[in-house]
């Protein structure tokens, strides 16, 4: 079953969570939303205080989604809500500068509403 559904993508599986095993496309650090399902990209910039996601398909191509994700860090009231459009959003915010932790992304791609963790690498 397994060997039909590597077959049938054409694309190598990553250990540990049967997502395809892709390199950033601008360097940034990985998500995968669901078992071959959605893949964000974040390319953060700790010292300006931004991020800038990109949104992609199980198959790492452009994804459009309609709904603006949040961001929510435990240690800031309010969701920062990103700006941007279709596959490519931005986050903007003084409490993204420094270390931070404690911080989950919502999204909603075709219809489903997914919550990851992020955890910046440094």
């Amino acid at each position: 079953m397994v060997v039909g559904l590597l077959l049938s993508c054409g694309q190598k599986q990553a250990a540990g969570h049967g997502s395809h095993d892709y390199k950033p496309l601008h360097k940034g650090q990985m998500i995968h939303l669901a078992d071959h399902g959605p893949i964000l990209e974040i390319v953060y910039d700790q010292q300006g205080g931004a991020a800038k996601m990109y949104v992609f398909d199980a198959h790492q191509k452009q994804k459009s989604i309609d709904k603006a994700p949040a961001l929510v860090i435990s240690t800031h009231d309010d969701p920062i809500t990103a700006t941007g459009k279709d596959d490519v959003w931005n986050f903007s915010h003084p409490a993204l500068t420094g270390h931070v932790h404690g911080m989950r992304i919502r999204i909603t791609v075709d219809g489903k509403q997914y919550n990851p963790d992020w955890h910046p690498t440094h």
